[in-house]
This record gives C-alpha cells, structure tokens and sequence, in this order.
C-alpha cells in the first residue's frame, strides 16, 4: 500500500520552488485529509463488500458493465507506462548525487538494471514481492526519518516561511501545488487488484489503508518541514 501510493517524499523537492514552502506544507497536511482520507474510506467499503481478484476492474465491471471494466484496466495499464518511468529516472537522477561523473550510458544502464530487478521481483509473486516492499520500505523511510529528527532537532526558523516565494501569489501556485500533491497522495485503488491473493482481503485491506496513509502524510510533513526549517539561505 506505501509503495502504491508513495515511497517516501522522493522528488518533492520542485514543489517547495515552484509554489513556496508554506503553501507546499499546507497541501502536504490538508491533502491526506480531504482527498485521500475519503478515497480509502471508499475503498475499504467497496474491498469488503466485493472483495474480488481484479479490484477496481471488477468494482467498475459489476456496475457498468464489461465494456468499461476493460476501458478502465486497459486505460490503468498505458496510465501506468507514464506514472512507473518516473521512478527508474528518480532513483539514476538521486544517484547521481554521489556520482556526479555518470556518463549517458552509465545512466541508461543503471535505470535498465532497476526496471530488470524490480520486474524479477514481481515475476516471482506476491509473497517475494510483499516481503520485498515491507525491507524496501523501511530502507527508504530509516534515512528520511534521522532526516527529519536531525532537522527537527536543529530548526533555526520556521518552516512555513515564506507562505509562497517573492513576486508570486497563492492562487498561482495554488492550481499546479494541488495537482501535484494530488499526485503524491493517489494510488489507493491500485493494490485492490491483489484482493484475491490475500487472507481475508476485506479486513486486510482495510488495515492496510488506515496504517499506510499517516505514514505517508508524516513521510512527507516530517522531512520536509525540518529541511525548511534548518534552510537559512533562502
């Protein structure tokens, strides 16, 4: 459910530019309770009333029909060739980090390497892939929690300031901000086409949502606001 949705708050860091710290930390705390908060909810009713394998296209299949259940498992599937090729370019562009000197072939390369081993992963079923998230997960989030505690622990102003940046207003960046936090909040359908494999799906799922989404929200609150809280060149 983490990865589904998130996986920590990697590649946020063009939001806080693009419409201000302050107005980034607001949609980062409003948008898991307005818009993410009902989505499970919803989600969670439909997982235990027709906890079916399929999920969202069996959901959309019972009431619709065939024709758009199809529409809508094929229209997920190309969505999901844009969405994934965002996270093998990520994680070459945050390696470039530490190897500034990485060649165009290298960066190919690497982002092939991280698509083969994840698509072997899944190859291999649920179970590998489960356990595989839950290690993957606690590696992803340890950094950004003694992140967030050391920030937290040397915050020197505070993190909402500016509203947003100098010479913009908040209806500007109120439109791209919401889309783009949407974004970063969206995905809680998506693991429902797994109900099938799971024990006792309608309460698993469940459970599922209602740990994964404060998670997430403290993911990207935490972080974020200690960085900007420790920032004092801008």
């Amino acid at each position: 459910m983490f990865f589904n949705v998130s996986g920590g708050p990697y590649g946020v860091e063009d939001a806080i530019s693009s419409f201000g710290p302050g107005l980034a930390l607001l949609l980062l705390a409003l948008t898991p309770v307005l818009w993410s908060l009902p989505v499970s909810l919803a989600m969670s009713e439909l997982a235990a009333a027709m906890p079916d394998e399929g999920g969202y296209i069996s959901w959309v299949g019972r009431a619709f029909g065939p024709f758009w259940a199809f529409q809508v498992g094929w229209w997920s599937w190309i969505d999901s060739f844009v969405d994934v090729a965002v996270y093998p370019a990520l994680f070459v562009e945050y390696l470039k980090f530490w190897y500034p000197t990485m060649a165009p072939l290298e960066r190919w390369l690497l982002a092939l390497l991280f698509i083969v081993a994840l698509t072997a992963l899944n190859v291999l079923g649920v179970r590998p892939s489960g356990r595989a998230a839950v290690v993957l997960s606690v590696l992803a989030l340890a950094p950004i929690a003694v992140l967030a505690v050391v920030g937290l622990a040397t915050a020197v102003q505070a993190p909402w300031r500016p509203l947003v940046p100098e010479g913009h207003t908040v209806g500007a960046g109120l439109g791209v901000g919401l889309a783009v936090v949407m974004w970063n909040y969206s995905g809680w359908d998506t693991p429902s086409t797994c109900l099938g494999e799971a024990r006792t799906p309608e309460h698993a799922f469940r459970r599922a949502l209602f740990l994964a989404l404060p998670v997430i929200a403290a993911a990207y609150l935490l972080p974020v606001g200690a960085v900007l809280a420790t920032w004092t060149s801008r």
